[in-house]
């Protein structure tokens, strides 16, 4: 549970693949970036806003800073179903900072009046000991720690109106596992276009900052299809490698799509007797920059294959590849 932009409101953070992302109400997250903080002991972080939808009043952001670190809940633990849970007559808690000691503040409620989206919540006790102020979007309601949903809008002193995490998980895993574009209605590349074709194969060229796989950008037409890119790095005997730097236009650019998950080959036997071994990576995320540390191996060629990208309606980019 972190704030928005100070006081506007709160938002839920969820781990996914190696990359944290914040769910916040579209209301509450006026700009494409807002400012997020804990509770004490306090860390700062920025969010990127890369996806949201109006009509759900929802937005996903990628988070960067001290709080990418530890942030929170994993994103399959949103995919239980929450129907029995929600029907049990037991109250749970909303979950909120308390902005005058940027604490954790927790007020017993009820659940009433839920369906397949959306549930509303009544606060035990009297107003002085539970009454909903300003600033309730984004706050989670959970019962024995399980959470729930977040709030949408506080319709009186005492109740309030929740988007449901297990909806919320129907409307984004698509988004957060490269299945479906993060802004619907962009238009596809046909294939006739696209003169660069689903393959790149070269050698890297060596500069001062290390080998380069490419220089400025190259975009591809995303078919659903891996795109493979293969680079040799020696002709005869492995040679160190510790880090592969990838960038991507990202946000920066409306007309292309940085890839999301890449799976990363290193050839580590000789000419004569090739051996491709896997480097983990996490996703790259939609702000479009990875650096992946391969733990100090050796390498004659490396393979990069672009699995899933964030929007698939979109020409998918990267502009830099370095390894060092």
């Amino acid at each position: 549970m972190v704030a928005v932009d100070r006081e506007r409101g709160h938002a839920v953070l969820v781990s996914h693949s190696g990359n944290c992302f914040a769910l916040i109400p579209s209301h509450v997250a006026v700009k494409d970036e807002v400012s997020l903080v804990s509770a004490l002991p306090q860390k700062n972080g920025l969010g990127q806003v890369f996806w949201r939808d109006a009509d759900e009043d929802l937005a996903l952001a990628y988070v960067e800073g001290d709080l990418s670190v530890e942030c929170g809940l994993t994103w399959r633990s949103l995919s239980l179903p929450l129907g029995a849970v929600l029907a049990e007559p037991t109250p749970g808690s909303l979950v909120r900072i308390n902005f005058g000691g940027v604490f954790l503040d927790r007020v017993a409620a009820t659940v009433f009046d839920a369906d397949n989206t959306h549930f509303h919540i009544a606060l035990e006790g009297g107003l002085a000991e539970g009454q909903i102020e300003s600033g309730v979007s984004g706050t989670l309601y959970e019962k024995g720690n399980v959470p729930l949903g977040i709030a949408l809008s506080a319709e009186t002193n005492t109740t309030a109106r929740f988007l449901r995490l297990d909806h919320i998980h129907s409307l984004l895993d698509g988004i957060l596992n490269g299945r479906g574009p993060a802004h619907p209605g962009s238009n596809l590349i046909s294939p006739s276009e696209d003169s660069l074709g689903y393959r790149l194969t070269g050698r890297v060229v060596e500069t001062d900052d290390g080998l380069r796989g490419l220089e400025g950008e190259t975009r591809w037409h995303w078919s659903g299809e891996p795109i493979v890119l293969e680079f040799t790095l020696s002709n005869g005997d492995p040679v160190p490698l510790d880090i592969i730097e990838l960038k991507s236009v990202g946000l920066d650019d409306a007309d292309s799509t940085a890839p999301q998950n890449i799976s990363v080959t290193v050839d580590v036997g000789t000419p004569d007797a090739p051996f491709w071994r896997d480097i983990s990576a996490p996703d790259m995320p939609p702000t479009g920059e990875l650096t992946i540390n391969t733990g100090g191996t050796f390498a004659r060629r490396v393979k990069l294959k672009i699995n899933t990208v964030w929007d698939s309606g979109r020409p998918v980019s990267l502009s830099e590849i370095i390894l060092r």
